[in-house]
C-alpha cells in the first residue's frame, strides 16, 4: 500500500509498505499513534478518511519537530502542541478498523499541500532503513 512518510528535515517520499503494524513502526521509529486532527479537517489540509501516525513517544525522546505535522494538529493557534518526528500520511477502511494505503487521488491531493508547504518530494529506489 502506498503511504506518504513527511520528514523533519521538510522532505517526503511516496512508499510502498506492507499493511503490518512493525513497518508503520519501523518508519516512525517507536509505537505508532494515529492522529485524527479535527482543525486539519476543517481546514481541508488532511483529507476526510485520512490521518497521520507518529511515533507516541517521540516527545519522551526528543525528536525533532515535524512543522507539517504540528500545523496540521494545530492550525494557526499560538499555544500549540508540537508534533515530532517523521510522520506516515495514510488512510483507514471505511469503518476505521485498518489502515489502508493512499489513493493516486489522495496522494496527488496530499502533493499540492505538501508543496504549498516548502516540502519537497525526494524519491527513493525500494525501501530504506528509517533508523
Amino acid at each position: 500500500m502506498n503511504v506518504i512518510v513527511v520528514k523533519t528535515n521538510d522532505t517526503y517520499q511516496i512508499v510502498n509498505i506492507n499493511n503490518d503494524y512493525r513497518e508503520l513502526q519501523n518508519i516512525v521509529g517507536g509505537l505508532i499513534e494515529p492522529v485524527h486532527p479535527t482543525i486539519a479537517y476543517q481546514t481541508e489540509m488532511l483529507l476526510l478518511g485520512t490521518l497521520f501516525i507518529v511515533d507516541e513517544e517521540g516527545l519522551l525522546k526528543e525528536k525533532a519537530l515535524n512543522k507539517f505535522g504540528t500545523v496540521l494538529y494545530n492550525g494557526n493557534a499560538l499555544n500549540y502542541y508540537p508534533i515530532v518526528g517523521d510522520l506516515i500520511l495514510i488512510a483507514e477502511t471505511i469503518h476505521m478498523e485498518d489502515f489502508r494505503g493512499l489513493t493516486d487521488e489522495e496522494i496527488d491531493q496530499f502533493k499540492v499541500r505538501l508543496k504549498a508547504f516548502g516540502i519537497k518530494e525526494v524519491s527513493t529506489d525500494g525501501k530504506e532503513d528509517w533508523q
